[in-house]
């Protein structure tokens, strides 16, 4: 409770559905007057469809309609850094050793 009353809620899900069955989503919570992404998946077999960008655009989506400054997230180096950047997103840190042998970047996208 103490953490909702500081701008923090609880996670939510947005998830891609085909024919009843989970294919994609994401896992989100609405922090300060950001959108922090903490999970964005989508199915090995359904990768190259469009699904991690449907999703991005329903995150953008609700962060209108929160009036959101943006969408905050992380990543590392062995999953999907050039998604981000082509979905807009900014980098803004690259640490070494997150951890040892592997890079985390942050990024950021503004909304408003």
């Amino acid at each position: 409770m103490q953490n909702r009353e500081k701008g923090y809620n609880d996670p939510f899900g947005i998830y891609a559905l085909l024919d009843n069955e989970i294919v994609g989503g994401m896992i989100a919570r609405k922090k300060m007057q950001w959108l922090d992404i903490d999970i964005l998946f989508v199915n090995q077999n359904y990768r190259n469809h469009k699904i991690g960008s449907h999703l991005m655009s329903k995150a953008v989506e609700y962060c209108k309609k929160e009036n959101l400054i943006g969408i905050h997230l992380y990543t590392l180096d062995f999953q999907a850094k050039g998604f981000y950047e082509k979905q807009g997103f900014k980098l803004i840190a690259e640490i070494e050793n997150w951890p040892k042998g592997i890079t985390r970047y942050e990024f950021i996208k503004y909304i408003m």
